[in-house]
């Protein structure tokens, strides 16, 4: 094997071992529900893979949209045929508790594999400005997932007081060292080519 099949194979495998990166959901088109905003943007929910697990982080804001004592009650979502929601929550930090329960609750029908619920006893409820973090157990993938929010709480006038909202992928950021691995690829490239010419 030629010196340069060498140096590519070593950047290929570096590449492949490089870390994974992160998915962030927003949620803002409503799905089920009357009366609230069309497409407000009030959440969002960043998927980071760690091994076979994945690190979740959800971020409440801007709910004072939907009234005063507007809250994030519950994420479902629909995992693909074949894959399974797999068991849940450890880690747990935030705002609210976090639980995942089978099915899509009771004010979300249809097909909904399970849903993360993140109502609590009392005062323990995802409300404006507020976060939680969790890790979630796999294995699963996550372009494979599809998720949606239930807003609580509601007190426009002439809406319903749940409202359902469906998430939607936000394209992904490289990571930094994705960026460096790029660049020292594009150097040995060239060095290579410099070379090739003299």
């Amino acid at each position: 094997m030629n010196r340069l099949a060498k140096q590519i194979a070593v950047f290929a495998a570096l590449g492949l071992l490089g870390s994974a990166q992160a998915a962030t959901v927003f949620f803002g088109n409503l799905a089920l529900g009357a009366g609230g905003p069309a497409s407000p943007n009030f959440a969002s929910l960043t998927i980071t893979p760690n091994g076979q697990d994945a690190d979740l982080v959800l971020n409440a804001y801007g709910l004072d949209q939907f009234g005063a004592g507007a809250y994030l009650s519950s994420i479902v979502l629909n995992v693909s045929p074949g894959s399974s929601a797999g068991p849940c929550c450890s880690n747990v930090s935030g705002g609210s508790p976090v639980q995942l329960l089978p099915g899509g609750g009771a004010s979300f029908p249809g097909v909904a594999t399970a849903h993360f619920d993140f109502t609590g006893p009392g005062p323990d409820l995802l409300t404006d400005n507020e976060s939680v973090q969790w890790t979630w157990s796999g294995p699963f993938s996550i372009g494979q997932i599809d998720f949606a929010a239930n807003v609580q709480g509601v007190t426009l006038p002439g809406s319903d007081a749940s409202l359902w909202y469906m998430g939607s992928f936000a394209a992904p950021v490289p990571e930094p060292d994705t960026y460096a691995l790029l660049l020292s690829g594009l150097a040995i490239v060239g060095s290579v080519a410099r070379r090739r010419l003299r």
